[in-house]
């Protein structure tokens, strides 16, 4: 009997600084607010990965095996705040009442990148859809336009003019390794960390993926140079420690010879 498939995931990432709608919430529920939406939140990419079905039922056993603090009723009022504020679509909760966000969308696929079967359901989909191409189905990116569909990547073959065959990278094919590219990057070195370099690629014409990841090598690598103060900033000196010592105990002993002396 084969081993089923692994449809969650064994991680959930958090931003440092939380969008607008977030601290609203926290704002507006305090801690308990705040804990009640990450506690969602791992409960979705946990279980399936990208979204989750949402009832009484559901909620009742929310409470009970992940925020036995915080009454049913404070949860489903989070709950609806939330799509309220943009954090899971409301669309989609009305129509199939599951809690989910492009955002949790975007991570999940970035993070099953690899995976062979994994995708998100067509009516669930709130990422954009790359065009399709002969014999592909439709692909869904990100904000960034980098391809994040975990098909293995496919390359056409042309044939040269001495009739040698030479491989041909398509763009679709292209797009898969820089995604690739950016999931193990992110993985190596952290996500805002890689970030930063994608946006600063952005800003030069002819830069790409592998311009991202010499960067990030490059950086990395790099050490922060202390800067000197008022406190820190004074000559060093080359004291031999034994001699000064040795001083010590002979200019101790002199004192206590004086001082037997004069009794």
């Amino acid at each position: 009997m084969s081993r089923p498939l692994k449809e969650g995931l064994d991680y959930l990432t958090l931003d440092c600084n939380m969008d607008t709608n977030f601290k609203l919430v926290e704002a507006e529920y305090g801690s308990k607010g705040f804990a009640i939406v990450v506690s969602l939140w791992q409960m979705i990419v946990g279980e399936k990965g990208y979204y989750s079905e949402w009832n009484d039922e559901i909620a009742l056993l929310f409470v009970r095996e992940r925020r036995p603090d915080c009454g049913v009723n404070l949860v489903n009022e989070v709950v609806r705040t939330c799509i309220r504020r943009g954090i899971f679509s409301k669309e989609l909760f009305e129509t199939y009442h599951i809690l989910t966000s492009s955002g949790l969308q975007k991570r999940y696929l970035i993070a099953t990148a690899r995976r062979k079967d994994s995708g998100i359901r067509k009516e669930y989909l709130l990422l954009k859809v790359a065009p399709k191409q002969d014999n592909e189905t439709e692909t869904p990116v990100n904000d960034s336009k980098n391809s994040i569909n975990t098909d293995n990547n496919t390359q056409s073959r042309v044939k040269e003019s001495k009739g040698k065959e030479s491989r041909v990278e398509s763009p679709h094919a292209r797009q898969q390794s820089d995604t690739e590219l950016y999931a193990s990057l992110c993985s190596k070195y952290g996500r805002s960390f890689v970030d930063e370099r994608v946006e600063r690629s952005k800003q030069y014409k002819g830069t790409n993926m592998r311009t991202v990841v010499k960067w990030c090598e490059e950086d990395f690598g790099k050490k922060p140079v202390r800067k000197r103060n008022g406190f820190c900033n004074f000559q060093e000196r080359n004291n031999d420690y034994a001699e000064l010592q040795k001083q010590l105990v002979q200019k101790s002993l002199l004192s206590n010879d004086k001082k037997g002396g004069g009794k």
